[in-house]
């Protein structure tokens, strides 16, 4: 499983209150399916097929969301103090964008988080891989622009979902 981060920005529809990205979603990804490909048409794609069915983005903005492994996103953001929630998180954009000012000038070196391996059932072991600090360095780095950018385009939250 994996969790995406984004600016959002509070919106209310039908008495429920949600959090929207400021830069929509069909702008995040670098590269989009082609004309008359769907997105069940891919999972029987081999590697070339899957890339041979995607164009460039010509509405990709930069810095407009992250995915990273659910394990990476809580060692991430509790490298800054956030407890991530199971169904989801928000966190006013202000807040994060101070703890990132922070940790990323801070003298204290990042710990990283060494590999894992805890005892399934039926003889599967689970495997949680490593995540070094110069990697949890680059995620915060890349969760520092996306708060400025969010912030740059009216954002009141970073979404982590």
């Amino acid at each position: 499983m994996s969790k995406t981060v984004y600016a959002g920005v509070a919106q209310t529809e039908n008495r429920t209150t949600c959090f929207g990205p400021v830069v929509p979603f069909a702008h995040h990804a670098p590269t989009r399916l082609k004309a008359g490909i769907q997105i069940a048409d891919t999972y029987t794609m081999d590697c070339e097929a899957y890339e041979a069915a995607h164009e460039p983005n010509p509405d990709y903005v930069e810095h407009a969301s992250i995915d990273m492994a659910n394990g990476n996103a809580d060692t991430v953001f509790g490298a800054i103090g956030f407890t991530l929630e199971d169904g989801g998180s928000r966190f006013p954009i202000e807040d994060v964008y101070q703890a990132l000012l922070k940790r990323l000038n801070a003298s204290r070196p990042l710990e990283g988080r060494m590999a894992t391996i805890s005892g399934g059932f039926d003889r599967i072991s689970l495997i949680e891989c490593a995540l070094p600090a110069a990697a949890i360095r680059m995620r915060l780095e890349q969760i520092f622009h996306i708060a400025k950018e969010g912030q740059r385009r009216g954002a009141t939250h970073i979404v982590v979902v």
